[in-house]
């Protein structure tokens, strides 16, 4: 009974944080961290922080080896700055703004890397998230999610594709067509896609859930999902987690090649891993592109906690990393491939989110800690 009480405390608080983020809606009631972002020098760290008080979220940026001191970095005067990242020739940010005046709605803004010429990229119509830059830094990946009309309503956001968009802004285009129920999304928070270093090749993070209409009752569907797990939807959009989990074998994390991209593959994770496959987030590639790190869901005392893992794509070895037993998200290797910063909400899923630095060579854990002063 007790596992059993711990389990679906840990559900409410990744439903809530599903509701929250798909919303657009910002739920955090603590001060809190956001991802964060290297420089290409590895000096810099961008990152976003919210002020409970005065319920703004905006992008920062620090020295590594200076005087620990943040920097605002846009003049935004409302609004929550998100999931920033940093242009391969250092010269221009890209980010996601969240508007307060409207809930289902998100856009990526691209900037000077100093926050000079903040501009939107895309229209009003959809939600944007998670961006990333193409290794020549003239195009911008990221997520496109639009509403789900079969089975799911209110304020979910769903049917989950890659986009693309030239940095000026022109030549909008469909990267992937599959209408994924999720896709390159975290509850922890949203998970970006990864992009090889040779520029060809997208991790993304997928959940390719299908309506397969059966109905449980006269208020539920059932939503069956290619990677082997279920969800039930509440007509009124409310879901309900009803996992399949597995360990070994096919993963939630897929290879997206940028040439065929209707081509895509599960990565396959060896046998009898500790971790459950199909709940694997946050990708991203070590700078020589021969291994994936990543996050992944295991059994702790009270309900999954997540750590990190490296996987070796070419021996197919599996390597834990992290032993904290915490809900850890939002990976960024250095450009050097030497540190990984990552958040961790704790044990049991605060929305008071710390930044960590882990060292690979020695495995050393660091919690960052900066003033962070923000003007209303």
């Amino acid at each position: 009974m007790r596992r059993w009480s711990g389990f679906i405390k840990v559900i409410s608080a990744v439903i809530i944080s599903l509701l929250s983020i798909s919303c657009g809606i910002n739920m955090k009631t603590e001060s809190s961290y956001g991802p964060a972002t290297f420089s290409p020098d590895g000096q810099t760290l961008v990152f976003s922080y919210f002020d409970a008080k005065i319920d703004k979220e905006y992008l920062y940026k620090v020295r590594l080896n200076g005087d620990n001191k943040p920097i605002r970095v846009t003049q935004a005067t409302s609004g929550y700055e998100r999931n920033p990242t940093i242009s391969p020739d250092g010269k221009l940010l890209a980010y996601e703004f969240h508007d307060p005046r409207d809930a289902n709605k998100s856009n990526i803004y691209i900037a000077n890397s100093d926050g000079s010429d903040s501009r939107r990229l895309c229209d009003d119509s959809c939600f944007y998230a998670s961006p990333v830059f193409s290794s020549n830094s003239k195009t911008i990946y990221f997520v496109r999610l639009e509403r789900h009309e079969d089975g799911i309503k209110g304020h979910s956001q769903h049917e989950s594709d890659l986009f693309a968009v030239n940095v000026d802004g022109s030549h909008l285009r469909r990267i992937t067509n599959y209408k994924f129920y999720e896709c390159s999304r975290n509850p922890m928070p949203l998970s970006k896609p990864a992009l090889s270093p040779d520029g060809e090749t997208l991790v993304l993070r997928v959940e390719p859930y299908e309506v397969k209409r059966k109905e449980m009752t006269s208020d539920f569907h059932l939503l069956e999902s290619k990677a082997g797990r279920a969800a039930a939807v509440k007509s009124e959009g409310s879901k309900l987690l009803q996992m399949k989990n597995s360990k070994g074998g096919d993963s939630s994390l897929w290879l997206c090649h940028i040439s065929n991209p209707a081509q895509l593959k599960s990565i396959c994770m060896p046998n009898a891993v500790n971790f459950y496959t199909n709940e694997c987030y946050d990708p991203c590639f070590t700078p020589d592109g021969k291994s994936l790190i990543f996050t992944a869901a295991s059994d702790g005392d009270k309900g999954f906690v997540y750590e990190i893992y490296r996987l070796d794509l070419v021996n197919s070895q599996i390597k834990q990393l992290t032993n904290l037993h915490e809900y850890l998200s939002a990976l960024q290797s250095s450009p050097s491939g030497k540190t990984i910063i990552f958040l961790s909400a704790g044990p049991s899923y605060s929305n008071q989110k710390s930044l960590y630095r882990l060292n690979l060579d020695s495995g050393v854990i660091t919690q960052l800690h900066y003033f962070v002063t923000m003007n209303p």
